[in-house]
This record gives C-alpha cells, structure tokens and sequence, in this order.
C-alpha cells in the first residue's frame, strides 16, 4: 500500500488538540504568558535583522544564517512543546544554546566569523568545537564556575543524548512512559520556561552584531529590549522603567516623524 498513512493524519490531529491544551494553559497561567512573549519577541528580533539587512558581506551573510538556524530552532524547539514532545523540545534547545555561545564568541571578536567560515572542517572544529567556545567565553567574562558547561551538559543527558536520566521527559504523570506526544502541564511549563531563557539569550547575542543603520532597526532593538527589561523583572526582580522606554520610543518616532512602525514579525 501507497500514499500517505491515515496514521499520520491521526498524528497530527492529536499533535494539534495537544497544542490546544497547552494554547489554554498558557493563556492561563501569567508565568507561561510571560515566557510565551520574550519567545515572541526574541524571534521577532531575530527575523528583522535577518529579513531587512541585506548584505554582500560573507561575515554578515554568515551571521544571518546562524540567525535562521537560532531562529528556526526556536520555532521547532516551540511547536515539540506545545504538542506535547517534550524531550524533543529540550534536544532542539541544546542545539540553539550552542548556536547562541558561538554568536557570541563572534559578537566579542568579528574577526573569528570569516575564520569559522573559512577554515577546513579539521581545523574549525579545532578552533570552534563547542567546549572550546564555552571555555573562551568563560574567561573573556572571568566566569570559574563552568555554569555554561553544567548547562549544556544538563540539557545532553536530558534530551540529546540517549541517557537513563532523559527517561524523566517521557513521563506522562502516574502513567508511566508515554511512547508519542503527551500533556502534562509541568513538563510543558518547564520546557517552555527552558526555552524563554534560552530564546532571550539568543536574541540578545545575534542583536548585537547589528548597528541600527534605520528607525526601524532601532525600534525593533528597542522593542526587544522592553520585552527583555519586563521578563527580568518579572523573574530576577530587575527593576523595569516603563516611564524610560515610553520616552525613547516617543523620541525616535518624534526624530522620524513618516516613520509607521510595524509591531515585530509575524513569525
């Protein structure tokens, strides 16, 4: 028999009702809202320099690239929790914590970006394989407590590599290990919460490699900035400034005075 599989209908069918669920719990839940908005808005950061700055530069073509890769990696690290793919989720998420360390090694020195693009596949992994980065973006910041390693090994026993620890993310509640997607509200609160972290991370390292050269870059980098600014204080108890945001959105449209701002991506 040809064609595709009624099966995988069924799959998706149950994939979209478990998105559903997890849609209602975090309308709500104002913790998983507030997690839902920095996605939103680290994504939305990352789409507009990747989509308004084109460029002939192979550097700044490189880092858009890893923008789309850091990108679609929220994207999918996104739909695996909302229906309901928890370790998957997780596994996708160690691979945009590794994409995030490398953009910043690059926003620290842009002279490193035409050396990764350019050397051979011995010699870059050599200079670039990922403890390495880790370990240089450790010293650059005076950091001994290898919170970055324990980070990503963490997320590899959970989920990247096959691991008896990773058998935790396929229990559905008291029912045990569920073989396909599942609903389990703190497993999903987790992995979202997981994936706000590392999205706002990624957001910031791939942002400051581009100067704002339009009032559209500025308000895009200020808009990310607000959205950062209240999920810190939200969740580290940052003080937030609303009062300080509202002038300098009011000052860049009052200098730009045809400027029409368009409030982030549809992505």
């Amino acid at each position: 028999m040809t064609g595709y599989p009624d099966a995988f209908r069924g799959l998706a069918e149950g994939q979209e009702f478990l998105r559903q669920k997890s849609a209602e719990a975090i309308e709500a839940c104002e913790v998983l809202g507030c997690h839902a908005a920095i996605i939103k808005a680290s994504m939305d950061v990352i789409h507009h320099f990747i989509l308004e700055r084109g460029s002939d530069d192979q550097d700044v073509l490189t880092v858009q690239h890893l923008g789309i890769r850091a990108f679609n990696g929220i994207a999918v690290a996104l739909n695996n929790a909302l229906t309901g793919y928890y370790q998957a989720s997780a596994g996708q998420q160690r691979d945009l914590l590794e994409t995030s360390f490398l953009l910043d090694l690059f926003g620290r020195d842009r002279t490193l970006i035409s050396a990764w693009r350019t050397l051979d596949k011995k010699e870059r992994w050599a200079r670039f394989k990922p403890v390495k980065v880790r370990t240089e973006l450790d010293e650059l910041d005076g950091f001994t407590e290898k919170k970055r390693a324990v980070h990503y090994e963490l997320l590899n026993d959970l989920a990247s590599h096959p691991s008896t620890v990773g058998f935790a993310m396929l229990q559905a509640g008291d029912l045990g290990a569920h073989c396909g997607p599942f609903f389990e509200e703190t497993a999903m609160s987790a992995t979202l919460s997981e994936l706000a972290k590392l999205a706002l991370q990624a957001g910031g390292v791939f942002v400051r490699l581009f100067k704002s050269e339009s009032p559209e870059d500025s308000l895009a980098k200020l808009d990310f900035q607000e959205a950062q600014a209240r999920w810190l204080e939200r969740f580290y108890d940052k003080p937030f400034d609303q009062a300080q945001f509202e002038a300098l959105r009011s000052s860049l449209l009052a200098g730009n005075p045809h400027f029409e701002p368009s409030r982030g991506s549809e992505a």
